[in-house]
């Protein structure tokens, strides 16, 4: 069993939360799961978010995205599995495969998504991207020098109900077992 507490702290000034063209979003959730309430891991953790969104010309937007996230065991134990950290997939670095940049999960986060996003015609949009980020396994390997890249481009086209999402991102760098290209589906913008 794990027993915490969290804290989660948010504001939000973008004009529209599906589709923003201006404002931020910043949210932080802090958890402690100290010992003596019943927790059979203790630890804490806290995972940080900033987006920013600005109309750099009209009709094209400068999306931004800021992911950092730490945590660490307490007394020996470890970072329960299911409160580590992972990154890879359309939401994070769209590169690579769901949850996986480099390493399976960590107690460590960073990430950062660049978006330009601008009309192509009647209801396609167009998006250039660049993610970079990566997961460590302990807090005290994070680096950030040693990041993973993945630029890329999409295509968003607003139903009118729903906005629907397909990018390609290339992998850089490939590992083995890694693919150069990666193309994902969604609903709503990546971030």
């Amino acid at each position: 069993p794990v027993a915490r507490f969290n804290i989660s702290l948010s504001r939000d000034t973008r004009d529209d939360i599906f589709n923003a063209t201006r404002g931020t979003f910043l949210s932080n959730s802090f958890d402690f799961a100290p010992p003596g309430i019943g927790s059979s891991v203790k630890y804490i953790r806290n995972y940080t978010q900033y987006l920013k969104f600005r109309e750099v010309k009209p009709n094209v937007v400068w999306a931004s995205a800021y992911r950092f996230g730490l945590a660490r065991g307490l007394g020996g134990s470890g970072v329960d599995p299911g409160d580590q950290f992972f990154a890879g997939g359309a939401t994070s670095l769209r590169a690579f495969s769901q949850d996986n940049s480099s390493l399976r999960s960590g107690n460590a986060l960073f990430i950062t998504n660049q978006e330009l996003r601008f009309p192509l015609a009647w209801r396609f949009s167009g998006v250039g991207f660049f993610d970079i980020g990566n997961v460590y396994g302990r807090v005290g390997t994070a680096n950030l020098f040693r990041q993973r890249y993945s630029p890329g481009v999409g295509v968003r086209v607003d139903t009118g109900f729903i906005l629907l999402r397909l990018d390609m991102g290339h992998n850089l760098w490939p590992r083995t077992g890694e693919d150069r290209r990666r193309i994902s589906f969604g609903i709503g913008h990546a971030f």
